[in-house]
């Protein structure tokens, strides 16, 4: 699989523009992003994969500081999510499968349980996996219809907030020993 990422959704592969045209595809050009990098600034930032069936998300890499930096400009709208609510519970449901992947991750990084928040929780699914491997969780989402769902279904609280507008008293204030931010800024 060299040159191919998996996904929770699909695989992602590295996709090159030619320079002269699809007549002449041993002259391969990167594209180039039409933004700076958002870490150090560089304009000279390329193609590094795409995503997506129906639309395609873009991903550029930064040769200077290698930050991936994600195409604003392919963002869904809010509303998109909540068309279909997806049981966090069904193991077999493919849109869970980028949850699983990040619980594998947290799991093998912080071993042990403690208080999670999972901003853009969506549909629960990595606060259900992590609930049933003992952390304290809460989760955190725009969307007021997906965030009771989440709720109801995982068996936490999930707050419905921007989390960008986020402002909570001083004494509501709380501490988490691990904080998820995953495909929140890109939509």
């Amino acid at each position: 699989m060299r040159g191919r990422m998996p996904h929770g959704i699909g695989v992602c592969q590295p996709v090159f523009v030619p320079s002269g045209g699809m007549s002449e595809p041993a002259n391969l050009v990167p594209e180039r992003a039409a933004f700076r990098c958002r870490l150090c600034g560089s304009d000279d930032l390329t193609l590094y994969y795409t995503l997506g069936a129906t639309r395609q998300f873009r991903y550029y890499k930064c040769p200077a500081c290698t930050l991936v930096n994600y195409d604003l400009a392919g963002g869904l709208e809010q509303e998109q999510y909540t068309r279909k609510f997806v049981d966090p519970a069904d193991d077999q449901q493919p849109r869970n499968r980028d949850n699983d992947q990040a619980y594998r991750f947290l799991s093998r990084h912080v071993p042990v349980p403690g208080r999670l928040l999972d901003i853009g929780c969506g549909n629960g699914r990595l606060l259900l996996m992590a609930k049933r491997a003992g952390w304290r969780v809460k989760g955190l989402e725009l969307s007021a219809d997906m965030a009771a769902w989440a709720a109801e279904r995982v068996g936490c609280e999930v707050l419905t907030d921007d989390f960008l507008q986020l402002q909570p008293a001083p004494e509501d204030r709380e501490s988490f020993d691990v904080v998820c931010l995953r495909h929140v800024l890109e939509h």
